[in-house]
């Protein structure tokens, strides 16, 4: 009679603390990668809609955004105006009005009307901790939570290659985490006929401003923008 031949317990055991050690080890990076790529994908969506709420604003203008939104008193309550243009293009479910341009004064996880980050909850892609911001804000119909600045009404503001009338913040998921600067949080400049991704045209090198593991600096993530629009 032959013996059948099986495995014994202890190296069952074996094999399983072997199997156990390889998924900790591999399926963090996997989830980590998977997560990256939903929001790349979450950025791709969100700028779509916003360039098309930008061009949609300058055909309501005549073609131009230069002096659309001031309002004489300048300033933010030219951002207050920008602002209410998107809110007639974008689904949206909350809308936080602000004049002031910084300072947002919730230690909560959101700024003082609720529609951004408070101080010290987000960050820059090197991980210097930001202060918040009270320019006037969305929370869009998808989760995405956005604030708008003019930063020159007239749109003669040299930036890089190009003249901008002000930028766009947004963060693709909302308040959950990783609440960072080319992570999740993107930008984008605002221009007299259009939108463009922040690290376009010489404003910013996505080569050193999108490393996720360099903590220079000048790493802020800014460049993140164009260089996962473009890949």
């Amino acid at each position: 009679m032959k013996r059948k031949q099986g495995f014994t317990l202890a190296e069952i055991l074996i094999t399983l603390t072997v199997i156990g050690v390889v998924a900790a080890l591999t399926i963090p990076t996997l989830l980590q990668n998977t997560n990256q790529a939903e929001l790349k994908t979450a950025l791709k969506r969100d700028f779509a809609d916003f360039s098309q709420a930008t061009l949609s604003i300058v055909n309501d203008n005549g073609g131009s955004l230069a002096n659309a939104f001031r309002n004489g008193a300048g300033g933010a309550l030219d951002s207050e105006n920008l602002k209410n243009a998107y809110k007639s293009k974008l689904s949206y479910i909350k809308d936080c009005s602000g004049t002031s341009d910084f300072g947002g004064t919730s230690t909560s996880g959101a700024s003082g009307e609720g529609c951004w980050h408070a101080t010290n909850n987000w960050k820059f892609l090197n991980g210097t901790l930001r202060t918040s911001m009270s320019y006037p804000a969305l929370i869009l119909s998808n989760g995405t939570l956005v604030f708008i600045g003019m930063s020159k009404s007239d749109c003669t503001q040299k930036v890089g290659d190009f003249y901008r009338c002000g930028w766009i913040y947004f963060d693709v998921n909302g308040f959950k985490m990783p609440n960072t600067m080319g992570k999740d949080i993107f930008n984008a400049m605002l221009t007299e006929n259009g939108l463009l991704p922040t690290g376009a045209k010489n404003f910013f090198d996505p080569s050193s401003d999108c490393n996720l593991s360099n903590t220079m600096g000048t790493n802020n993530g800014y460049g993140c923008t164009a260089k996962y629009l473009y890949e």
